[in-house]
């Protein structure tokens, strides 16, 4: 897996994203098979202990000294977390990318086993992680192309 990533990332594409299983396998002091990354974004939802398994991600990744590391917070019920996952995120020292609110669509869709964009391309997590993808094309100043790429070849999945 590391060999085929590492091969992936150097390919013609500008962008790669992996959608990796929960855990901090792919972050081993060895070189995990995040080790080619440019920019790690963590997921978690708002329990103690996925928020303590981030925050170990976060240390990990930095070790292998990846260059940025985000985190995305997942299912959010309301104000009261979102206002824990900022201070969650300013203590741990971990950028706070996007904060996802809890979408009943993206559980319809996942019931149904279809990627949330088929199932509801107008669902406000759909549109949030659009917003991320536009601030990266920004960031990293990708080319019409990249995106052109994304659209095609891409669905946004669940989460």
């Amino acid at each position: 897996m590391r060999g085929f990533i590492a091969e992936l990332i150097s390919s013609r594409h500008q962008v790669t994203v992996v959608d990796m299983e929960a855990g901090l396998e792919h972050l081993s002091r060895a070189g995990g098979t995040l080790r080619h990354v440019d920019e790690l974004f963590i997921i978690a939802e708002m329990d103690r202990k996925a928020l303590e398994t981030a925050r170990r991600t976060f240390t990990l990744a930095k070790e292998l000294e990846i260059p940025r590391i985000g985190l995305i917070g997942n299912k959010l019920r309301d104000e009261t977390d979102r206002k824990d996952l900022e201070q969650f995120c300013a203590e741990a020292g971990i950028e706070l990318v996007a904060a996802l609110a809890f979408d009943e669509s993206t559980r319809q869709a996942d019931r149904r086993g279809v990627a949330l964009y088929d199932f509801d391309p107008n669902a406000i997590t759909v549109q949030l992680l659009n917003e991320v993808v536009n601030r990266l094309e920004k960031q990293f100043d990708l080319l019409p192309s990249a995106r052109q790429a994304y659209n095609s070849e891409t669905k946004i999945g669940n989460s």
